[in-house]
């Protein structure tokens, strides 16, 4: 703390600069030590790395043109393999994570269309079916594909088919249509 509060007195530049050297140089062992708990002692790996660093650096302060970017690139590798081993380590819940986003979405999708397709009907048993059964074909379509999918469209229509199934038919040509679809329902 006194050689940098000695560099801050002599050079103006010290909290002018944003990027002179032994500012950030204390920047990056803030960045460095971020996210350690609270109760992390000198014996930590990192702690025990950033106190050699702080050692040295106070060494080489003593001389008033002192190159810190020795320093500052050893922070930086302290920092870069601290951030590969969280980003290692956040890599399956990342995963995790994305999966339940998209069931999310998928549920949402579905929970979307089972309205519009609710509002096409007024058959209670055709409305409860819809409500307690397809709407989760109609999820698992939009995770497996999309609702630009195969599975989403084949289970649209069938829903549509099956509103227009009960639906009266007032022509042969309509009732002659319903005795060929129903196999398929």
């Amino acid at each position: 703390q006194i050689p940098l509060l000695k560099l801050a007195i002599l050079d103006p530049e010290f909290f002018a600069n944003s990027q002179h050297p032994a500012r950030m140089l204390v920047n990056r062992m803030a960045q460095a030590g971020r996210g350690l708990p609270q109760d992390c002692g000198q014996e930590h790996p990192l702690c025990r790395d950033i106190s050699r660093v702080a050692d040295a650096v106070r060494t080489a302060l003593e001389n008033v043109n002192a190159d810190l970017a020795p320093y500052l690139a050893e922070l930086d590798a302290l920092i870069a393999r601290r951030d590969d081993t969280v980003q290692a380590a956040a890599a399956p819940y990342i995963q995790l994570v994305a999966r339940h986003e998209n069931r999310e979405a998928a549920r949402a999708r579905a929970q979307e269309w089972l309205k519009e397709v609710l509002r096409k009907t007024t058959a209670p048993a055709i409305a409860s079916f819809l409500s307690e059964h397809w709407v989760r074909v109609m999820e698992s379509a939009c995770l497996e594909g999309g609702t630009g999918g195969t599975a989403w469209q084949e289970g649209h229509a069938a829903a549509a088919e099956l509103l227009w199934s009960v639906q009266p038919k007032q022509t042969p040509d309509e009732r002659k249509q319903l005795m060929a679809l129903i196999p398929a329902l």
